[in-house]
């Protein structure tokens, strides 16, 4: 028998706030959004037909290129405020992750990270470390007003650019965001992700440099932007609110180190995967634009 708990959490849903007018805030809900994920997810993993999370991970680490075709808006050209990118950004950003059991009680536990729809059909962009969890029982994606859709399939993958595409079960009528060209450094930047369960957080600052990594040779933009862990796969998006890099992973730098200690910490280098990286898993695609 199916568990009951999407029923239950689809109530909870229900109480959600919705956007409202353009000068009234939107009030994220953090403990609820994350209550709606855990149970869905472990309702999912807990039924008669559950996730095959073992072909996802098989998918995932084929590393392919994306070959289907599939509906992307057009790049937007007109410069939009932090304010105008957040409230579309918001409608394209999910929480995606996993939820697992440890071998220390009966209860799910989650990791989330963050994706971005770029197709009203459910196609969304994230890391590949996101994604490459052993432990996993059930892998979903949730919008911000908690709204749980199944990962059905990784549709394409490099774990040297660190990205990812998945497909969402069942999605339809989503709100994609456009993908955008290179932007040159200096260019203004917003991101929209959610560090440590504080979901949809925007931070702002600038394209600081693109450079190649020096174990694997893959291509990287760092941004003054900050984020912090479960922001992985996030939004990186231009002055037009075009996305233009997912986020990636954060370095600290610090003056010195004393037996193995790091001392004296002076900031912290934010990577992400570049539009390039993106558009390289994505060549393969026949795409039609609209």
């Amino acid at each position: 028998m199916r568990s009951p708990l999407p029923f239950a959490t689809l109530i909870i849903a229900l109480a959600l706030p919705t956007l409202a007018k353009a000068e009234e805030p939107f009030y994220v809900d953090d403990e609820t959004l994350m209550n709606i994920f855990v149970e869905s997810l472990g309702g999912i993993a807990e039924s008669d037909n559950p996730q095959n999370v073992n072909r996802l991970i098989r998918e995932l680490q084929q590393q392919s290129r994306f070959t289907e075709e599939f509906v992307r808006p057009d790049p937007l050209e007109e410069k939009l405020t932090p304010a105008e990118i957040y409230r579309r950004s918001l409608l394209s950003t999910v929480v995606i992750g996993n939820v697992y059991k440890c071998d220390q009680c009966d209860d799910w536990h989650e990791g989330h990270a963050s994706g971005v729809i770029i197709s009203s059909e459910g196609h969304v962009l994230t890391n590949y470390h996101v994604l490459n969890d052993a432990d996993a029982r059930a892998i979903g994606a949730m919008t911000h007003d908690g709204r749980l859709f199944e990962v059905e399939s990784v549709l394409a993958s490099s774990h040297k650019n660190d990205v990812a595409l998945v497909k969402l079960k069942d999605a339809s009528g989503l709100n994609p965001v456009p993908l955008g060209p290179t932007a040159p450094v200096g260019e203004p930047v917003t991101v929209l992700s959610h560090p440590d369960g504080h979901l949809f957080t925007l931070t702002t600052g600038h394209v600081a440099r693109y450079y190649v990594t020096g174990r694997n040779r893959a291509k990287r933009l760092q941004i003054t932007a900050p984020f912090a862990k479960g922001s992985s796969g996030s939004g990186v998006y231009d002055q037009c609110g075009n996305l233009i890099g997912l986020v990636a992973a954060t370095r600290s730098i610090y003056y010195n180190e004393t037996k193995k200690v790091q001392k004296n910490f002076q900031m912290v280098v934010n990577i992400c995967v570049p539009a390039e990286s993106i558009a390289e898993l994505l060549e393969g695609e026949n795409q039609t634009s609209g």
